[in-house]
């Protein structure tokens, strides 16, 4: 699998502990994120899913440079989509 540290521009020079803290923050994201997208879908709420998901793409370009509807995950990780 391709290292994230090749796709993610902001994470190409993070130390041990940093990866760590980097993970955890990533998975509370996705907590919150996964809870908040399952209410929506559930109450059928096309709007609020989308604006979840517009939410999604700004964070991660915003705090890491990558554009999540630019990626494709293949049998060797995340690549640039073309």
């Amino acid at each position: 699998m391709r290292p994230i540290r090749l796709v993610v521009p902001a994470f190409a020079h993070v130390d041990e502990p940093g990866r760590q803290e980097f993970a955890e923050t990533l998975m509370l994201n996705l907590l919150v994120q996964q809870a908040a997208y399952v209410d929506a879908v559930e109450r059928d709420d096309r709007v609020m899913q989308q604006r979840l998901g517009d939410a999604a793409v700004a964070r991660f370009r915003n705090e890491m440079g990558v554009d999540l509807r630019r990626l494709r995950l293949t049998n060797q990780g995340f690549v640039k989509a073309s």
